[in-house]
């Protein structure tokens, strides 16, 4: 979240410095820029509700959407699969950014474990296949439909 606001703050202060910018080009880059924040925001704000939400219904802490660590580690629970594999993604996440995701074998790992606890995850509820393209993908559309999720299984 930290790098979103240093690099909102770079490209924001190149923006405005650069002389080779005319005025109107300034004043589109800097609309184009604070849009895409909003709009991530937006998307970070709904999809922790989503998870909050979903948390709640499988009768764990919804507070525990904003907790990062302890976040996966009930997300492995609440999947059945070992909690150590929720610390393990939690750690294998937190890592330096690389310039691609091929490169860093940690970041390939840490999206299979991801995979692997999300697809467990799923079968704990009862909903349409469809909900959880638009739980990830467009999350502000999925808080329509989070009320008619039904949590079926119990957390051993």
């Amino acid at each position: 979240m930290s790098d979103v606001y240093v690099y909102t703050i770079f490209t924001l202060d190149f923006i405005l410095n650069n002389k080779s910018y005319e005025t109107g080009q300034k004043v589109l880059l800097i609309v184009l820029l604070s849009t895409f924040v909003i709009l991530l925001f937006t998307y970070i704000i709904c999809y922790t509700y989503n998870t909050w939400q979903l948390f709640k219904k499988a009768r764990m802490h919804g507070w525990a959407a904003i907790i990062p660590i302890y976040n996966s580690v009930v997300f492995a629970r609440i999947a059945q699969k070992n909690i150590l594999l929720g610390l393990v993604l939690a750690i294998t996440s937190i890592q330096p950014q690389s310039s691609s995701l091929f490169a860093n074998p940690i970041a390939i790992i840490s999206l299979l474990l991801f995979v692997y606890i999300f697809m467990g995850f799923i079968k704990q509820y009862k909903t349409p296949k469809y909900f959880w393209t638009f739980a990830i993908l467009f999350p502000f559309i999925a808080i329509k439909k989070i009320n008619s999720v039904e949590y079926i299984k119990e957390i051993k």
